[in-house]
């Protein structure tokens, strides 16, 4: 394990490659296993190496674990709440939409990036569409995020509309 110690000592450039050898070897030998618990390691120490998130990613990909890939990524974009920093966080929701395109979590997270990275118009197609596909508790989130993307009195009264309408069971 000399992947941490360089990475306690603040030297994350050489801790992250020290994590990333480990990880390639693992891969190359056939344990998953291995590679995934270097990444997840790996993204306690670095939670800023972007990398390592998609990293973990991958491995779990590669599994039956497909919808723990999504929740990977949720959660490294979460680590990316600067401003400066918010590419990378729109980088790894694209990457969980290229998973599950229309899982609200990521979708809603995406829009509400975009909406502050001045990208409104792709923010607004984004939760137009998952409208689409949801209803209940979830519908009134997308159009909270319409609201606060775009203000306006329409989009209010959709907001309202949600509130009212009646949970359907079953659905998103």
């Amino acid at each position: 394990k000399p992947a941490p110690l360089p990475g306690e000592t603040g030297q994350s450039s050489d801790a992250w490659q020290s994590y990333r050898v480990v990880a390639h070897a693992a891969v190359r030998e056939g344990r998953e296993d291995r590679a995934l618990g270097a990444y997840r390691e790996a993204t306690q120490l670095l939670p800023r190496e972007i990398e390592a998130w998609e990293g973990g990613a991958r491995s779990l990909c590669k599994g039956p674990e497909e919808p723990g890939a999504v929740e990977v990524l949720v959660e490294g974009n979460r680590q990316f709440r600067n401003p400066f920093l918010r590419p990378l966080a729109i980088h790894l929701l694209r990457r969980a939409r290229s998973i599950e395109p229309w899982n609200p979590v990521v979708v809603l997270e995406l829009a509400e990036h975009l909406g502050r990275a001045d990208q409104p118009e792709e923010a607004r197609l984004l939760l137009a569409e998952l409208a689409l596909r949801t209803s209940g508790k979830t519908l009134r989130r997308v159009r909270l995020a319409e609201l606060r993307i775009d203000p306006s009195v329409s989009r209010a009264l959709r907001w309202l509309r949600a509130w009212r309408t009646p949970e359907i069971r079953g659905t998103v």
